[in-house]
Order: C-alpha cells, then sequence, then structure tokens
C-alpha cells in the first residue's frame, strides 16, 4: 500500500513538474529566488525520487544557495537521476567546490565521441 501511495505521489510531482517546465517555456513563470541550504533542496528531491540515502554520498560543507527552490529542485533530481541510472555501482557523490555542484558517478565510458 505504501509503494502505490508513493509511486502515486511520485506521478503527481512529474505531472507539476510538466506543468512547471510548460509554464516556464510560455514565459509565464516568475522565478522566486531564495536563499536555502543545499540539504533542504536534497531532502526534496530523496522525496521524489524514492531512493535510499545510502546511495548518494554527499560532503558534509553543504553551501547556501540562492535559488528558485522548485526549478533548482528540478535540476538536482535530474542530475542525480541521472547518475544513478548510468552508474556501474548504483552510486553518486555530490561534492562542493568554490562555486561548482560536481555530480560523480561511475559509469561505462561513451560509445561515441562527447561532440557527437
Amino acid at each position: 500500500k505504501q509503494r502505490i501511495i508513493k509511486a502515486a505521489n511520485r506521478m503527481d510531482n512529474l505531472i507539476d513538474k510538466l506543468a512547471k517546465i510548460e509554464e516556464i517555456t510560455s514565459g509565464n513563470y516568475h522565478l522566486d529566488i531564495q536563499k536555502y541550504e543545499f540539504n533542504e533542496i536534497l531532502s526534496y528531491v530523496f522525496e521524489i525520487l524514492m531512493i535510499e540515502k545510502e546511495n548518494i554520498e554527499v560532503q558534509k560543507d553543504m553551501p547556501i544557495l540562492m535559488v528558485d527552490f522548485e526549478l533548482f529542485s528540478i535540476v538536482v533530481k535530474n542530475l542525480i537521476d541521472n547518475a544513478l541510472k548510468y552508474s556501474q555501482d548504483k552510486k553518486a557523490i555530490i561534492n562542493f567546490e568554490e562555486k561548482k555542484i560536481i555530480f560523480i558517478s561511475k559509469a561505462k565510458p561513451l560509445k561515441e565521441n562527447f561532440s557527437h
């Protein structure tokens, strides 16, 4: 029962995200940029993805960011989702360097040249 509830919640969330993307592309979205700790965004993303936190290693000193919470959460969700999907060990690492957030996973090399 809990898995069905979580799956339904995830579907609702995906529909909301698609509506948000449509709103953005139509030019009707107003950015709501505020200060957020990265761990707030990460907690929200973990709920959306329904993943085990043990699969993600995060550097301890998480930054405070000036972002639109909803949009940045979508970006982080997509990067984590891709890191886990293509990772050989189904794990991902998130590091912070200066003004960078780095998503790392151990994946097979690309079959084609990156420019392809």
